[in-house]
């Protein structure tokens, strides 16, 4: 399983270590087969979680 991490606005750095592995930061995501947001918290990144491009409104039918 595959987890991202979207990181803070502003965040400039391509790469981050963390506990002597180093992670790739590429248009403001990480990407890793391990859970690390407890150690990416504290640097502001957040779960990314993807938005479903076909977003559809839900309609009531309503009775006359």
């Amino acid at each position: 399983m595959l987890f991202k991490y979207q990181a803070p606005a502003g965040y400039k750095a391509t790469s981050i270590e963390i506990g002597g592995q180093t992670f790739e930061v590429s248009n403001g995501l990480i990407t890793t087969d391990t859970d690390i947001i407890h150690m990416l918290k504290p640097l502001g990144f957040e779960r990314f979680i993807e938005q479903s491009e076909t977003k559809r409104p839900t309609s009531k039918a309503t009775a006359e």
